[in-house]
């Protein structure tokens, strides 16, 4: 009866370890305003869900936050007072945001530990198919498709839809009218770009690739009878991101540094040839061209003027961020927007830069500790499955902060990974097991 009970508590953990993770993963998908929450705390159940999550999962695996941690806090408890000393007010909210989900991204590492990256594979595996199918019927007879799927609308985008027209939770339609980019035509054939679960088939294809280097590390770079590497890799074509294309060449690279002498010999030209098609392509030009857009100058006078709101593009965030950046050097402005230079001017630009953001928002010392902590995170996690090449991850992640954000929880999971001390736990379990097996044997013997 004990142990019929004990496998009943083993299955549901299971389950609430996969439904964890799958929050993390929906509220990275950006796709409604409910998981928009999380920031805005607009809806009450869209913020109190994750925490509800988190903390559940945190009592069921007898968490504790450790000396990193402290640290960690401690550190952004002192940033915090600097910046209210320097601009004479406090931004409670601001705050709050950034300690929640410093303490949702450790929360879920300490349970989770490497399990963590199997579960999110597992998941984006599923969502991709589901992306497969929808993609394809969407592509054979959209309107009847899209009609049908407004029924399953989850949640309402509000009176500014922006990327998005609606959302299912697995699956978007993006705002065809106000993002025509979201349609390719591709030799007179008209083809809708995968969004996935996500707000934009940028986002989604970004991440796919965070699968397909998850799933490549797991798999000791192997992609011999590796179905999940190829769901992954035909559904990312499928998206038409120029962002997810340069991510997926560096991932390409890492693969190929990872294999025999010889190995690398014959590969590398290929790639560089595969590299240079897919640059070459047309749509990938376009998009290339098309960021261009408004110079910033452009941009800042028509909204100070007119009062209108300007989403950028993501070199042109870069841009803006880093003139912030310039302004407030050491520490950022915070939470304290009116800071901003074009705030100033009364233009109202939104910026999407991930990496410009860090910059202009916690300066050179936010900079330096997120520097600091990519790279030991990934260390760590390339020293538990003995890989090589620190610095192909690293630019992985920079390249995906060129254009999104890194605070998202899913990449805070990622880029806070060594604060548990995963990797001394993970040797300290294989030199027991190692200590117990040796004891079998000579017992045994």
């Amino acid at each position: 009866m004990e142990s019929i009970r004990s496998s009943s508590k083993n299955s549901l953990l299971y389950i609430f370890e996969y439904f964890t993770v799958f929050i993390v993963i929906f509220y990275a998908g950006k796709a409604s305003l409910f998981v928009g929450a999380i920031e805005s705390w607009a809806n009450p159940i869209g913020l109190m869900l994750p925490i509800l999550t988190f903390g559940a999962l945190a009592f069921m695996k007898g968490i504790h936050f450790n000396y990193k941690f402290i640290l960690l806090i401690s550190g952004y408890i002192i940033y915090t007072i600097a910046s209210t000393i320097k601009f004479g007010a406090i931004h409670p909210r601001f705050f709050a945001i950034y300690l929640i989900k410093f303490i949702f991204a450790y929360i879920i590492i300490a349970s989770l530990r490497i399990r963590f990256f199997r579960i999110y594979e597992d998941l984006i595996y599923y969502l991709c198919i589901i992306a497969l199918v929808f993609w394809t019927i969407q592509n054979i007879i959209p309107v009847p498709f899209i009609e049908f799927l407004r029924n399953f609308e989850f949640s309402t985008q509000g009176p500014v839809k922006g990327n998005v027209d609606f959302n299912t939770i697995v699956y978007t339609i993006p705002n065809f009218k106000e993002v025509p980019k979201t349609i390719m035509h591709l030799g007179g054939i008209q083809v809708f770009r995968n969004a996935g679960f996500a707000w934009e088939p940028g986002g989604f294809a970004t991440f796919i690739n965070l699968a397909i280097l998850i799933n490549l590390i797991r798999n000791n770079m192997s992609i011999n009878s590796n179905k999940h590497f190829f769901v992954f890799v035909f559904t990312l074509i499928t998206t038409f991101s120029t962002t997810g294309y340069s991510i997926f060449i560096i991932i390409i690279l890492f693969y190929i540094y990872n294999q025999h002498l010889i190995k690398m010999v014959w590969m590398a030209p290929i790639v560089l040839i595969a590299t240079t098609l897919i640059f070459t392509l047309p749509f990938m030009r376009e998009k290339i061209t098309d960021d261009q857009g408004y110079t910033t100058k452009e941009l800042v006078y028509y909204s100070a003027k007119y009062g209108n709101q300007y989403s950028t593009q993501r070199f042109q965030s870069l841009q803006i961020d880093f003139v912030d950046y310039l302004n407030h050097p050491i520490i950022g402005y915070g939470g304290h927007e009116e800071a901003r230079w074009t705030n100033n001017l009364g233009a109202q630009i939104f910026t999407v830069s991930g990496i410009g953001k860090i910059l202009a928002r916690f300066g050179t010392i936010g900079f330096i500790f997120f520097l600091f902590s990519l790279w030991q995170s990934t260390k760590e996690i390339l020293k538990l499955y003995k890989l090589k090449g620190t610095i192909f991850p690293v630019l992985i992640m920079f390249m995906i902060s060129i254009s999104y954000s890194l605070f998202t929880i899913l990449f805070m999971c990622i880029w806070l990974f060594y604060l548990p001390g995963i990797l001394k736990v993970e040797n300290y379990r294989k030199h027991i097991l190692s200590y117990v097996l040796k004891t079998i044997e000579t017992q045994s013997s």
